[in-house]
């Protein structure tokens, strides 16, 4: 589902964005699309695939180390000759290794589908990208693990679950205010028939209303020095 699920929806939201410019979901979608042809659809692919992968990896990793203390079976689990640690260490390499089938899954389903698109024959710089996909989704797997530390010390499944919420949310607000200011600086304009985003001037277009700082109106700012009594 999750290989699936990622590669049909980013999909359909890039025919979206790239085929019809005047619908409103075409008006959402569009921004989120760098590039075109390949590289915006397999971009797509890896927004959709990072947050999926969080969910599912984090969903799994609190399940599977948190399960026996909700259980009440960690006794048992600690009765076998297996120490402890090989067990969670077994645990979440399984988990590594689900993480990487599914983004190699999504990426090599993706392919197909945008022949299907009408966007021709993958070149160099889409496989680049679809490396970029994978190792996105690798990351993401890794930035997942952490939870079953959470999961472990707090001697449930939920409590690591509440974390990887907490993380996901604190992983959007990074991506939509992005790592510094240069997204607030760009302007919209009408590119064919579609919305688009361009860097913004970066000289006043009127020096009588905004001057830069290496030539304002006044070198001394306006302030006045009034010696004597007052």
């Amino acid at each position: 589902m999750l290989v699936l699920g990622t590669a049909g929806l980013s999909a359909g939201f890039t025919a979206v964005g790239l085929g019809d410019g005047e619908s409103q979901m075409a008006v959402k979608v569009h921004p989120m699309l760098q590039g075109e042809g390949w590289e915006a659809y397999l971009g797509m692919l890896g927004q959709m695939l990072s947050v999926a992968m969080l969910l599912c990896v984090g969903v799994v990793v609190s399940w599977v180390v948190g399960r026996e203390f909700t259980d009440g079976t960690i006794g048992s689990l600690l009765a076998l000759p297996t120490p402890p640690r090989a067990v969670v260490a077994a645990k979440l390499g399984l988990v590594v290794l689900g993480g990487v089938a599914c983004s190699v899954g999504a990426v090599v389903l993706a392919l197909p589908l945008g022949a299907v698109m009408g966007l021709g024959p993958p070149d160099a710089e889409a496989f680049r990208v679809a490396g970029r996909v994978v190792l996105i989704g690798l990351l993401t797997t890794a930035l997942a693990l952490p939870v079953a530390a959470v999961a472990s010390v707090r001697r449930g499944y939920l409590p690591g679950v509440g974390a990887l919420l907490g993380l996901v949310v604190v992983t959007q607000v990074v991506t939509v205010a992005g790592a510094g200011l240069g997204a607030y600086t760009q302007e919209p304009w009408v590119d064919g028939d579609r919305i688009a985003w361009r860097d913004g001037p970066t000289k006043s277009l009127d020096e009588t209303i905004l001057r830069p700082v290496s030539s304002p109106f006044e070198m001394e700012g306006g302030i006045r020095l009034l010696p004597g009594n007052l």
